[in-house]
């Protein structure tokens, strides 16, 4: 599938816990990586995560919240860093009782 294009709705119970997706939005420009965001949200649980090395802009509504920034060195001199988005919790419908 491609995550630009394609929007895989899945049912709630067939939602993922974590995605990864690493090496791979850096390839995208920052509109791409924004539609990206939003496919993959859509195919992720409330309270599951986005894990990827590419920072994800929020140019288009998604459902994920920036979460964590870690810092990874690798080597003297190379850090490789890594984002954790999470997909907010489901919000309760409030049905009105007449």
């Amino acid at each position: 599938m491609n995550a630009i294009l394609q929007v895989q709705p899945l049912p709630e119970d067939r939602r993922f816990d974590l995605v990864i997706a690493t090496n791979i939005f850096l390839y995208y420009d920052a509109w791409e990586q924004a539609l990206a965001r939003a496919s993959l949200a859509a195919m992720i649980r409330p309270e599951g995560f986005l894990i990827s090395n590419t920072p994800l802009p929020a140019a288009a509504p998604s459902g994920l919240v920036d979460s964590v920034r870690t810092d990874i060195p690798l080597r003297p001199g190379l850090t490789d860093h890594v984002y954790c988005y999470r997909r907010q919790a489901a919000q309760p419908s409030h049905a009105s009782h007449n």
